[in-house]
């Protein structure tokens, strides 16, 4: 008798236990088409002499302090790179 509940919770603790799926990633609106070939790399793009690369970033936000606050100025950062 022992010998048979013995066997019957061994063979319950011994069984495989479906996994859920791990979530998705999350997106930032890039879809990954194909992974690649191994081993696998980080990129790096140079760029070519005698170019000339423009970027310009613009921050906008509200101030607020004590429930008075408001619009803050917006502020635009332009950077130019020359190689």
């Amino acid at each position: 008798m022992r010998c048979t509940i013995f066997s019957l919770v061994a063979l319950i603790a011994c069984q495989d236990k479906k996994l859920e799926p791990p979530p998705p990633p999350p997106s930032d609106g890039v879809t990954l088409l194909q992974p690649g070939a191994e081993p696998r790399q980080a990129l790096r793009y140079h760029l070519t002499r005698g170019t000339k690369t423009t970027s310009e970033r613009t921050y906008d936000g509200d101030v607020e302090n004590d429930g008075q606050g408001g619009p803050a100025p917006t502020l635009i950062y332009r950077a130019t790179r020359s190689t």
